[in-house]
This record gives structure tokens, sequence and C-alpha cells, in this order.
């Protein structure tokens, strides 16, 4: 199968085939709807400190990341604000799906990373074409939005929680 980005002929499938069904991640899928990921990803890679992609890029990609740490951050005038870490069996870009937009954070590789890649428009057509497919896909990537969204609200508390905490330990002017 060629991947919409390339004229290569993907041909490292049995190689990441092997990753992709000893990942845990992958074990939720059943063997139809791994196999067609298999065959629709890219294997790519990035080195220590890249860009996997930036605030405001289109969104077009999407990525499960088979080795290696990635950071989602928020830009900032200092420094970047580290949102989150991802591993090994995690995806990231998963607004591709949706549709246009533009991404809301940067992703940037804190080791070297290894990721398949997915045409966002082809995978969300293969998802409208085969509802089995699409189902099980659009399942995960909800309980993967949860998760980020739960780890964001636990930011959120803490920071609150220090902010507190410097409030009360100011000395009080009397």
């Amino acid at each position: 199968m060629r991947h919409p980005l390339t004229e290569t002929e993907f041909n490292r499938t049995a190689e990441i085939s092997g990753i992709v069904t000893a990942n845990t991640l992958f074990k939720e899928f059943d063997s139809r709807t791994a196999g067609k990921l298999v065959e629709l990803g890219i294997e790519a890679r990035f080195e220590l400190g890249k860009f996997i992609f930036r605030e405001r890029d289109q969104s077009g990609q999407f990525f499960y990341i088979t080795s290696g740490s990635v950071a989602i951050e928020q830009p900032a005038p200092d420094h970047p604000i580290r949102i989150q870490t991802l591993h090994e069996g995690d995806f990231l870009g998963w607004s591709s799906l949706l549709g246009s937009g533009t991404r809301h954070f940067q992703a940037r590789a804190l080791t070297q990373v290894t990721v398949l890649t997915f045409d966002g428009d082809l995978l969300r057509k293969e998802c409208e074409d085969d509802p089995h497919f699409g189902y099980a896909l659009m399942k995960r990537l909800l309980v993967l939005v949860t998760e980020r969204l739960d780890v964001v609200r636990m930011q959120l508390a803490e920071s609150r929680r220090s902010e507190v905490r410097d409030w009360a330990a100011e000395p009080t002017l009397h």
C-alpha cells in the first residue's frame, strides 16, 4: 500500500507489525484493526530535540510512538511549558482525525523517537468506509482524550494548590 505522502512502497510491514502487536495498546485492538493500522502507517524517526510538530501547524498527521519519549508543550516566551510526556505506545496528534485545523501544542523529541505516522484524511476515510475499524479506533482515542484532559485537570489543581500555599506563606502586614 502506498502512503499518500510518499512514492516509496512501504515494505517494512512485517517488522513494524511485530513492534505493534507486541505493544499493549495494540493488544486492545482485534488483529484486523491492528493490521489495518499497520498497513496505513509509515515509520519515521526524530532525533533528540527535533520537533514532530509545532503549535499552529496544520494537523494533517497522526502519530503512534513505537520508541522514545515526546514532550507535549505549550510555547511560552521564556521556555516552553511541558503539558505531558508521552512514551512508547502513546498516540499524539489525534486532532488530525477531526479534519482541518491547526495544532494547539508542540511536540518535541526528548530522546531519539520512532513513530508510525498516519495521514489524517486517509485514516478518517478508512474509519468511514469500515465502521468496525472506525469504532475501535475512535473508542480508543476517546479514552486517550479523556486521559489527557485528566492530566491537565490535575496539573491545574496542583498549580492552584501551589498558589494557595504561596499566598498562605506570605507575611501579613499588620
